[in-house]
């Protein structure tokens, strides 16, 4: 079976690979949040925000973008003690930075104490179920501008309360929103220069991957700004090192453990050599679990650096989910589920037999029909569905009388 797996990825590598090109823009401007499946690209400017509050009810994470605020420090104290808060406050405290690692620590995490109910910026109360604030944040922008943050609180009805204000206590605001509101996303965004709440990322379900800059932990320990990807919270990826890259099969990784490190992927694909140009990692791949659970290896080309910020990699499609079946002794792989042009089966037979393919609708009506003698081997049929609506649709394989019906998703 690992041998036949093999040819069958070899040929989802000639018909189903796919150079693509994601760009952060000239100086990194952007963020692009991109599906596997659909190729979606969803570019965003990553300037706009200061703050990103997650809106699951059971996560308190709050991240910074440290694109425009490079350092965070934290002083304990609560609403009463927002006032006194000054630059002064600061002196000899530590810095705090986002988790490279998991979304569900960010900043303003970070100076829990490893206490049971101690989620950095605030505390847990079992009996109100309620996290209160219990840290002041100072915000030290790359302008040389300083905001004060206190999260009040977060009800156990996803209720933020926070408030913001200048070192000097001006432009003081008060700020509250129902993390349920935005639910269908990871997170909600505040941009403190202009006291305004932000819903800037997709729909949780509409991507797997984040390409953007973001501050990196680096050997030294240190945080320094990479560019890179990032993966959603339910995506695993598995590094693969030292192989060719035009011949991945399940053999390489299929005894691996996937990674829920979401910078798995992260930076370091690429170095930057002598002559200041950046050469990608040799006889590197990622394999990435999307959200559909079907599985994709990606090898990155190139990268423009800020010149233009552009990312180039080839993305080839290695399994699916529902996409084979075995009927009378006869394997059936339906390379590419769902599909946007071209429906391409595989089938592996072990004797000569009449198969019949039928493409249908959900009402039963054949749209598209191929009968063939099929001989021992291997042998790839294809569907032009191109100008078939969106939906699903049933294909359906016919063979020494017996009968099997797939589903199949037009995108």
């Amino acid at each position: 079976m690992k041998i036949l797996y093999s040819i069958v990825l070899i040929l989802i590598t000639v018909y189903a690979s796919a150079q693509e090109t994601v760009s952060l823009g000239a100086g990194y401007t952007q963020d692009v949040y991109y599906q596997l499946n659909s190729k979606e690209k969803t570019p965003v400017s990553n300037s706009n925000w200061t703050l990103a509050f997650a809106t699951s009810a059971f996560d308190v994470s709050i991240r910074v973008n440290h694109l425009l605020v490079p350092h965070v420090y934290a002083i304990d104290g609560d609403s009463a003690a927002f006032a006194t808060i000054n630059l002064n406050s600061v002196s000899g405290t530590d810095e705090y930075f986002n988790s490279d690692e998991s979304w569900e620590y960010g900043a303003l995490n970070m100076p829990a104490t490893g206490s049971q109910f101690d989620y950095g910026w605030g505390s847990y109360d079992p009996g109100s179920h309620n996290v209160n604030g219990s840290r002041i944040f100072v915000l030290e922008f790359a302008n040389g501008d300083y905001k004060k943050v206190f999260i009040k609180k977060k009800s156990v009805a996803n209720v933020y309360g926070f408030m913001v204000a200048n070192l000097d206590n001006s432009e003081f605001v008060n700020q509250s929103f129902s993390g349920s509101t935005f639910g269908d996303r990871m997170f909600y965004y505040y941009d403190a220069s202009s006291n305004t709440l932000l819903n800037r990322e997709p729909v949780t379900d509409n991507w797997d991957l984040l390409f953007c800059r973001y501050y990196g932990l680096q050997p030294n320990e240190q945080y320094y700004p990479v560019a890179g990807v990032l993966q959603h919270k339910a995506v695993k990826v598995i590094q693969l090192d030292n192989i060719n890259v035009q011949m991945i099969t399940p053999d390489l990784y299929m005894d691996s453990t996937y990674s829920e490190n979401i910078s798995s992927i992260g930076y370091d694909w690429k170095t930057l050599n002598a002559q200041f140009q950046y050469e990608m990692v040799g006889n590197r791949a990622y394999i990435v679990k999307a959200q559909d659970n079907n599985v994709y290896s990606i090898v990155f080309n190139s990268f423009g650096g800020s010149a233009n910020g552009n990312i180039v990699f080839n993305q080839v499609q290695l399994e699916a989910t529902s996409v084979n079946t075995v009927l009378n002794d006869m394997n059936v792989y339906v390379l590419n589920n769902p599909v946007n042009d071209i429906l391409q089966v595989v089938i592996d037979a072990t004797a000569t037999a009449p198969v019949q393919l039928d493409l249908m609708n959900l009402n039963g009506q054949v749209l598209s029909n191929k009968q063939n003698v099929i001989t021992p081997g291997i042998h790839l049929q294809s569907f032009d569905v191109t100008a078939l609506s969106q939906g699903i649709y049933l294909l359906r394989i016919v063979k020494d009388g017996a009968v099997m019906s797939m589903k199949v998703v037009k995108m």
